[in-house]
């Protein structure tokens, strides 16, 4: 405390000297704090403790010096000294001195009632029950005679007759009636009459149904139930209690309304009131008048007042009484007014009062309740005993509800809500009531609505929850005296789950008006529900509610209370546990996403923090807080927006504040320290006055920032804009206590448009040291000891954490130190200022520095001396900025220097040494310099997806902190000193020069540019230039420099050349670049890359920032040896591998010199913005909070509604389409497309069928655009994939990759692709292994176009034999013509039976392929067409012998392989068949190898066509042995090839038809010396190793491993024996076998979280 106060009181000229007193002082360590102050004070002894568990308790660290409410002995903590004059009037109003509810007298039943009765007619046709035709009435003994006896004496226990309808009239009971109970039957009904009567009973059991009026015959007389204890009757049954299936209707007259608010302040003396609303409220009746004052329960001043009468016109009404104490209601707020009587009471006995147990309502079936009162009712710590409590009612759909009921004097809360849904309480009155009020029970209650309720002069049960720190105080279950803990913080509205509505409700007293406390899961009859978490539900709907004189307990609650915790402690007894602190919600929405609490429109007064909120995510708009010690305190992501904050009202009768040293220093806002990001829009802050007699520490003011802690340091979390004063003394503007702490020292916010500081422009406003005089332009301020400086683009607010293994103390590890002299580590300082000019900071071993980055520079002066080993988090550096990071080591250090990512290694890079100061500033954080002295490192954070989004609101935005995910690894590879401090320091001396010098001029600290308002002067801004009209002068572009340069032009945001925020196209160095600058990576290629552009990298370099983007043409050379020219001169200029990578473009003529390409590298001029009113250009539009397009891209931003519905980053996310746009529609699961396509989900059902991801999964047709290739983020090309059999691999066609070289370009059908079998095989093996015919293939759309079934509109697939033979195998042994097989249409498609056709303007297509190893293949195809059309049929059919041991090798002969087409169209039509036969020996140890003969094949073509047409027929036979050391390999011989051919036209017009016929036959032995190289062998499929079996597979397969050929003991595992051993066993081939069929597929594995393993980073 003394070292605030004596901070406080230095003149801010003289802070550094202050600062000096500062390390004299000896901080105390331990304290005496208040504990409670209500109902008596309670201190404790408090011992400073800075290795606290978390974060929650931050504050025990320096508790006892944080300048108010610490005392140094317990007796002055016990009777504190005075301060202010105190309450004003009479003594506190005792509760037990509240009048009764005016009770009815029995004394109507005359005889001219009786007669009345006997004669009145019934009307059916009444809304009334007691008008409706067949009641029996409970006073006639022929009502009683069922059940053997008469009218029911006093003192019975009654039973109605079943199937009866009993009235109860005024002569129904005599004076001091008094029965025991009364039970309804499920068949009976028990009905009242409109008619005074007063009823004392124990319990009524409702089977049947219990009947006061109804909603539409509202009773007007006064009729009052009595539940009284009598012997017999247990407490459980005091009351009412409607069984499941039972009915209660009770409905007392309307009396409009139940409350309102004064009009007019009521005045000590006066007898009567002015109200807002016009009432119909009665003489006699009982009203509550709620208090003004702050702390409700110390000076009671609610008062009930008996009506006189009033006034016409119903807004006045006068009192029997007179008041005692002032009510206020000026123009911030009014107090309420409530009616407590009803025509209908329920009340307990008068002796309920000493035992606090009157009777309850317990309604576990229908209830309609309107215009009851409840009056000593309740029974204390009995859960289930509530005035008016629903009970499991479930899902409620109208059929009960509570409108317009009081509560008055309950012994245990009000209105309860228990395991029951869509239930409406409204218009209902509560006051004076112990436990909370409104009550949703355990945790599950969801979608009521709680609307225009008053919940006032709540009591806490037990001794109040409070504390003198954030965790509050805990409190434990007792039966006997709390029996739900958290009713030490009792509340009016109590909200286990806040997925309800609360609308235009209003509480006065309590803990809390509004509680939420933290449930991790539901408590009581629903503990059973372990996976529901209630404070994860989404807040419903919270809207015009109001609370005051509340949350006056606990210095950190609010009348709002978003905190505390309930839970179940298994580790004592299963007790409820209630905790009142810092408990946070992490809201989500109905999909389980994170999603926002809103608090709309609501308002507070006289209530500690007005809402004190912890939780991740909160939007706070419209709201007012007037008397209070904080406006608002918000956590997490947070917005304060549309507000009105008065320091102090005309109400000086409230006692606020009261004695200012025990309170949170009063502020209208305080900036938090830490774990939150803030932004406040629009405030206004009205009647703050500076209290010069009050010590600085506790001075109330309009700001106020949170210094007490070391360990936690705010980094950039706060922003404002928007900010209006009314009534401020400016000496009054910030509370900043200098105190020798970190959050103290680096206490910091950015008051965007300047409205805060009242400058009226951008604004950094940082604490007291001189480390934030960022120039000659700061002021300093002495009032609230900070610094005002200019917010410039380049210089954002950002935190570096310096660690020292064994030395520094990381944040939230349970080892910080206290702020002591012995803890101080050094300064931060920077660049170029020594001596009395020295701009500096001091820091400690616990990590954090926050400051500016930019041009300055940060040198850390570590008084150890030089580390062996450190490392450097960048833990926030805002987008485009940059720190020159510097410290100190002895001459002739080397260096080992890594900056790390972890999540993103392909980002890693070993830095390398620069050659001076100044070459730092190009690349990308990716180098360092070393003068001998002073080891420079240019930092920058490039983004990745570790670094969550910005938190943005109404323009304002907070960037994203790391957390441990980058790195610099700093290592002294010849740092010997012998004993090393703290085993790492090498002791240096200081020298004056320890601080570096100034950066050189021109230094640019920026790595990219963001839009920003540059006034080309000083003498005008930039709102004067617009409006001059000088947006389009020259003056906006002449003679630009600096940032200006980067963004265009001066005054862009204003002039509207770009957004706030938005990125400048410029040359932004990708990580991991190692020396290489933008015009290497250029002529390296990389533009051409698809990462490259996309993240927006080297782009000026590169061309991407006008014309059409397209990257400069460079000449790119293979790696191979072999020159662009000699690539030219063999023809392989247009082979897809080298376009697809770009090689030798300049050589192969690929450049073109206009139209928006480049040659040479030149960059083409920018292109001129779209025209005003343009819709059919597409550009980006980048969102307002300063990341880029190309970013939001990386990210996986693209598919998020918020982007595409906002119309943001178009161009770049890919939704410019020729005829219409193709977006992402992103689940709502929260995960990205770009998320989705890398696990594989493109080709899920729900997916496709959603509509979900078209675009990042490739499924716009050809109608949204042209067919082009993305590529994957590897590094090879689309050709490579090709090449290398990739295209038909299932995330290869999910993600849409390749789509162009892989031949998925189709028509506007879509194209045909591929779809993989999840289990690892390839289509290719499926083809070969005969699966393609399966059914479960074909039916699940596996292989389309691998198996050949993309053709005609119907595909011909094969319907497998159920014994385990393939149709391939079918056809080998000759079945296919089987009459079964025929018949019952097996391996049509196989057998070659499909016979397509087509009529009209059409086609008909057929196609067959049929291969196998070692065997005999046959293929048949025809398609016949009529009209104006065209048949084709192909086939193909092929023997083969193939070996390799990558990926199959093989054996045996190949042989007998015959092809046959035919093709007939008429009309104006074409006919074409083709036939391809061929039996192939090919060997090449990668990847094929094999031995043995082929021969015997046969191809046969026919095509007929009549009409304007022409046929054509044509053949292919070959018998082919091919040698290729690099391709295949073979041995063996090659014979008997034939071909034929046939084709015939006709037509009346034999001049307009052809026909042509074309035989090929050959046989051919070859061999090459050179091939493709093949892919990569760590990409290529992994060895299978066993010889013997089927290509691509091996015993070790699970399928293979059940054939009998894996089971023979001696089966080799290599082909050097694997002909020897063929021939011993060549049995097993020649019968057929049974292979195992694959396993369907299944669901692809779950992927990795993103939050534990991020998705992968492209390499560079």
């Amino acid at each position: 405390m003394w070292t605030a106060l004596v901070l406080a009181l230095c003149v801010f000229s003289a802070l550094l000297a202050c600062a000096q007193t500062v390390d004299q002082l000896t901080e105390p360590s331990s304290c005496y704090v208040l504990v409670r102050s209500l109902p008596e004070r309670e201190c404790q002894l408090w011992i400073d403790d800075c290795t606290v568990p978390s974060v929650v308790q931050a504050d025990h660290c320096t508790l006892c010096s944080r300048g108010w409410g610490t005392y140094a002995t317990e007796l002055e903590c016990l009777v504190p000294p005075t301060q202010g004059p105190g309450p004003v009037g009479a003594s506190p109003i005792d509760p037990y001195s509240y009048p009764a509810p005016h009770q009815p007298s029995n004394s109507g039943c005359s005889s001219d009632t009786r007669s009345w009765l006997d004669t009145r007619p019934s009307d059916a046709g009444s809304a009334c029950p007691h008008l409706q035709p067949g009641l029996s009435r409970w006073e006639i003994d022929q009502t009683w005679k069922s059940v053997g006896g008469g009218v029911p004496s006093n003192g019975a226990s009654v039973k109605l007759p079943e199937n009866t309808r009993v009235l109860v009239t005024a002569c129904s009971f005599g004076s001091g009636a008094k029965l025991r109970s009364i039970e309804i039957p499920a068949s009976s009904q028990l009905i009242f009459d409109d008619s005074d009567l007063l009823l004392t009973v124990s319990a009524i059991w409702v089977s049947g149904r219990l009947s006061l009026g109804s909603a539409d015959c509202r009773l007007k007389s006064n009729i009052m139930i009595t539940f009284s204890s009598q012997l017999g009757i247990g407490d459980a049954d005091l009351g009412i209690q409607v069984k499941p299936g039972g009915q209660l209707d009770l409905h007392g007259a309307w009396f409009n309304p139940t409350w309102t608010r004064l009009a007019a302040t009521a005045a000590a003396g006066q007898n009567w009131v002015t109200l807002k609303d016009a009432v119909n409220w009665q003489p006699m009746q009982l009203v509550a008048v709620m208090t003004s004052m702050f702390r409700d329960e110390a000076t009671n001043q609610n008062e009930v007042m008996t009506i006189n009468y009033v006034e016409s016109g119903g807004k006045r009404v006068v009192f029997v009484e007179n008041f005692q104490f002032h009510h206020y209601g000026g123009s911030e707020y009014q107090t309420e007014v409530a009616l407590l009587s009803r025509s209908i009471t329920l009340q307990g006995g008068p002796e309920s009062v000493s035992r606090s147990k009157g009777g309850h309502v317990k309604v576990m079936g229908q209830a309609r309740l309107q215009g009851i009162a409840a009056f000593r009712m309740g029974q204390r710590n009995l859960l289930g005993f509530y005035p008016f409590h629903f009970h499991h009612v479930g899902w409620v759909n109208g059929e009960s509800y509570a409108s317009d009921c009081a509560v008055y004097n309950s012994f245990y809360r009000c209105f309860v809500v228990h395991g029951t849904h869509n239930l409406v309480l409204k218009d209902n009155v509560a006051f004076h009531a112990a436990g909370h009020c409104y009550y949703l029970e355990d945790g599950v209650e969801e979608h009521n609505r709680f609307e225009h309720n008053l919940a006032a002069f709540v009591h806490v049960i037990g001794k109040p929850a409070g504390g003198p720190s954030q965790d509050g105080t805990t409190h434990a279950q007792d039966w006997s005296s709390l029996a739900q803990p958290a009713d030490a913080a009792a509340s009016g509205f109590y909200v286990s789950n806040s997925n309800n509505e609360f609308v235009g409700n209003a509480a006065s007293g309590g803990w809390a008006g509004y509680s939420f406390p933290r449930l991790e899961a539901p408590t009581g009859d629903y503990a059973w529900m372990t996976d529901f978490i209630p404070h994860q539900r989404p807040l419903k709907l919270f809207d015009g509610n109001t609370v005051h004189s509340s949350g006056y307990y606990f210095n950190m609650a609010g009348g709002i209370y978003v905190g505390g915790k309930l839970w179940i402690n298994t580790g004592d007894s299963n007790k409820l546990y209630y905790s009142s602190g810092r408990w946070a919600h992490d809201t989500r929405d109905e999909q389980g996403d994170p999603a926002t609490m809103f608090f709309t429109n609501c308002k507070a007064w006289l209530a500690q923090w007005g809402i004190s909120h912890w939780g991740d995510r909160v939007a706070v708009d419209h709201w007012e807080a007037h008397d209070c010690t904080r406006g608002a305190n918000i956590f997490g992501d947070a917005s304060l927006s549309n507000v009105l904050i008065t320091g102090q009202s005309a109400n000086v009768w409230s006692d606020f504040p009261g004695n200012l040293y025990e309170l949170d220093p009063i502020a209208g806002f305080r900036w938090y320290d830490t774990s939150v990001r803030t932004v406040l829009s629009n405030i206004k802050f009205r009647n703050f006055a500076l209290k010069s007699n009050v010590e600085p520490a506790f001075r109330p003011s309009v700001w106020y920032t949170m210094p007490a802690s070391d360990e936690f340091k705010p980094s950039y979390i706060s922003a404002s804009r928007g900010i209006t004063y009314e009534n401020v003394d400016f000496r009054a503007f910030l509370n900043n206590a200098p105190i020798d702490t970190g959050a103290s020292r680096y206490f910091n916010w950015i008051d965007w448009d300047g409205s805060a500081s009242r400058r009226g422009k951008a604004t950094v406003i940082g604490s007291w040291p001189q480390w934030w005089q960022l120039d000659s332009g700061c002021q300093p301020d002495s009032s609230s000891a900070s610094w005002i400086c200019d917010w410039l683009p380049w210089r954002g607010v950002a935190r570096l954490d310096v660690h020292v293994s064994g030395y520094t103390a990381v944040v939230n590890t349970f080892s910080a130190v206290p702020p002591t002299l012995e803890n101080r580590g050094g300064y931060a300082a920077q660049f170029g200022y020594r001596g009395s000019d020295k701009r500096s900071t001091v820091i400690t071993r616990n990590e954090g520095i926050t400051g500016v980055a930019g041009n300055g520079g940060w040198y850390v002066h570590l008084e150890e001396g030089a580390p062996q080993s450190m490392q450097v988090y960048p833990t926030q550096l805002p987008p485009g900025m940059s720190i020159m990071f510097a410290t100190r080591f002895p001459p002739g250090t080397t260096f080992s220097i890594k900056r790390t990512f972890k999540w993103f290694p392909g980002f890693n890079a070993q830095l390398y040494k620069a050659g001076s100061l100044w070459d730092l500033q190009y690349g990308n954080g990716e180098a360092y310099f070393f003068d001998g002295k002073h080891l420079y490192i240019r930092m920058s954070d490039p983004g990745d997806g570790s670094v969550p989004a910005p938190f943005t609101y109404d323009g304002v935005t907070i960037w994203g902190e790391r957390t441990d995910s980058l790195f610099y690894d700093i290592t002294a590879t010849n740092l010997n000193c012998g004993n090393k401090a703290w085993g790492q320091f090498c002791k240096m001396s200081d020298e004056w020069n320890d601080i570096p010098d100034f950066l050189p001029d021109g230094y640019k600290s920026w790595t990219e540019a963001y839009c920003y308002d540059i006034a080309p002067n000083q003498q005008y801004t930039c709102a004067q230039q617009a409006g001059f009209g000088k947006c389009g002068d020259g003056v906006m572009f002449n003679n630009l420099g600096g940032y200006a340069a980067e963004v265009g032009s001066y005054c862009a945001v204003t002039c509207k050349r770009c957004s706030q925020g938005g990125a400048v196209c410029g040359d932004k160095v990708p990580p991991a670049s190692g020396s290489r600058t933008c015009v290497q990576r250029r002529d390296a290629g990389d533009c051409y890359q698809d990462w490259f552009k996309r993240d927006g990298y080297c782009a000026r370099t590169c061309g991407f920032c006008g014309g059409d983007g397209t990257a400069p043409c460079v000449e790119i050379v293979p790696t191979d040896g072999n020159s662009c020219a000699q690539r030219k001169a063999w023809g392989s200029c247009s082979e897809s591998w080298m376009i697809d990578n770009h090689y030798c473009d300049v050589t192969c003529g690929r450049c073109v010199s206009s139209g928006g390409g480049t040659s040479g590298g030149s960059t083409p001029p920018p292109r001129p913005p779209p025209p005003l009113g343009s819709s059919n250009v597409c550009v980006d539009k980048t969102p307002s909070d300063g990341i880029s397009c190309a970013q939001r891209m990386s990210w996986g931003n693209c598919g998020d509604s918020w982007m595409v519905d906002g119309g943001y980053c178009d161009a770049t996310c890919g939704r410019c389409g020729s005829s219409g746009v193709c977006v992402d529609t992103t689940p709502t699961d929260g995960i990205s497309c770009a998320q989705r396509m890398s696990w594989g989900n493109c080709g899920d059902s729900w997916m496709v069928g959603g509509g979900f991801c078209d675009a990042t999964c490739g499924r716009c047709g050809s109608s949204d655009g042209a067919c082009v290739d993305k590529q994957v983020n590897d590094g090879y090309t689309c050709a490579q994939r090709l090449s290398w059999g990739n295209c038909g691999d299932s995330w290869m066609v999910d993600g849409g990759f390749c789509a162009a070289t892989c031949g998925r370009c189709g028509s506007s059908d879509g194209a045909c692709v591929d779809k993989q079998v999840n289990d690892g095989y390839t289509c290719a093996e499926r083809l070969k292994w005969g699966n393609c015919g399966d059914s479960w293939m074909a039916d699940g759309g596996f292989c389309d176009a691998t198996c050949g079934r993309c053709g005609s509109s119907v595909a011909c697939v094969d319907k497998q034999v159920n014994d385990g033979y393939t149709c391939a195998q079918r056809l080998s042994w000759g079945n296919c013509g089987d009459s079964w097989m025929v018949g019952g249409g097996f391996c049509d498609a196989t057998c070659g039976r499909c016979r397509p056709s087509a009529s009209g303007a059409g086609s008909a297509n057929a196609s067959t392929d049929a291969s196998v190893t070692n065997s005999s293949a046959t293929a048949n195809a025809s398609a016949a067409a009529s009209g104006t059309e065209s048949a084709n049929a192909s086939t193909n059919a092929s023997a083969t012998n193939s070996s390799g041991p990558e990926p199959a090798q093989g054996m045996g002969p190949a042989s007998s392989a015959t092809a046959n087409a035919s093709a007939n169209a008429s009309g104006t039509a074409s006919a074409n068949a083709s036939a391809n036969a061929s039996v192939t020996n090919g060997s090449d140890p990668e990847p094929a190898q094999g031995v043995g003969s082929a021969s015997s094949i046969t191809a046969n073509a026919s095509a007929t066509a009549s009409g304007t047409d022409s046929a054509s027929a044509s053949t292919n036979a070959s018998v082919t042995n091919s040698r290729d050391t690099e391709s295949a390999q073979g041995v063996g011989s090659a014979s008997s090839a034939t071909a034929n051919a046939s084709a015939t036209a006709s037509g009346t017009d034999f001049g307009t038809e052809s026909a042509d016929a074309s035989t090929d036959a050959s046989v051919t032995n070859a061999s090459d010396a050179t091939s493709d190289p093949g892919p990569p062998t760590n990409l290529g499929a992994p060895s299978q190793g066993d010889a013997v079996l089927p290509p691509g597979v091996t015993c070790d397969d699970p399928v293979a491993a059940t054939l009998t050929i894996c089971a023979a003991a001696a089966a080799p595992r290599s082909s050097a024996s694997a002909s020897a051993w063929l021939a011993t066993n060549a049995s097993m081939w020649s019968t057929p076998q049974v292979p195992q069929q694959p396993a369907a597929p299944g669901n692809p594995p779950m992927p990795h979280s993103p939050l534990s393993v991020p998705p992968p980073y492209p390499p560079t």
